[in-house]
């Protein structure tokens, strides 16, 4: 078993787009905090990813499932069925 504490895990800068949402006139940026590294584990990774105010990261898919947990803010997200 693995136990991490996130504050211990550093925050890297996260790669990909990191977009500014429109009529957002500020900085925008988006970092990572990798739990479970690619190839850890065979089922799945695991990771905290941050947004600034303003960022978001353009349409995009993945090749595997997805959950998704807000600890804070407000967001948008869709589904192959829309919003």
């Amino acid at each position: 078993m693995k136990v991490v504490t996130l504050k211990d895990i550093p925050a890297e800068p996260a790669p990909g787009a990191a977009e500014q949402t429109e009529g957002w006139t500020g900085p925008t940026f988006r970092t990572r905090q990798t739990i479970l590294e690619d190839g850890e584990s065979k089922n799945f990774t695991a990771s905290i990813v941050n947004f600034s105010q303003g960022c978001n990261t353009g349409w995009h898919v993945h090749d595997c499932d997805q959950i998704l947990i807000v600890t804070s803010g407000s967001g948008l997200l869709a589904d192959e069925k829309g919003q």
